[in-house]
């Protein structure tokens, strides 16, 4: 999988965000010892974050409007 990052960081031209969240992900996976698993620090605080940016609550409610997100930009459930 770094590999396949790494390919794609050196091949295509893609936004610097995208690139840094790259290599952070690259920096994680490497430090992992095999069969360890992998770390969810921080998970729930980017999903709220993004949330926030597309204006929705963490449940699934518009912030703004108070009305239900569309089902396509409602988060997933995992």
């Amino acid at each position: 999988m770094i590999g396949q990052i790494a390919s794609l960081l050196r091949e295509t031209s893609i936004p610097a965000e995208a690139r840094e969240a790259g290599l952070t992900l690259i920096g994680w996976l490497a430090r992992r010892m095999p069969g360890e698993p992998v770390s969810i620090v921080g998970v729930e605080e980017m999903c709220r974050r993004c949330a926030e940016l597309r204006g929705e609550g963490t449940n699934g409610v518009h912030a703004v409007a108070g009305k239900p997100a569309p089902v396509a930009k409602r988060r997933r459930g995992r």
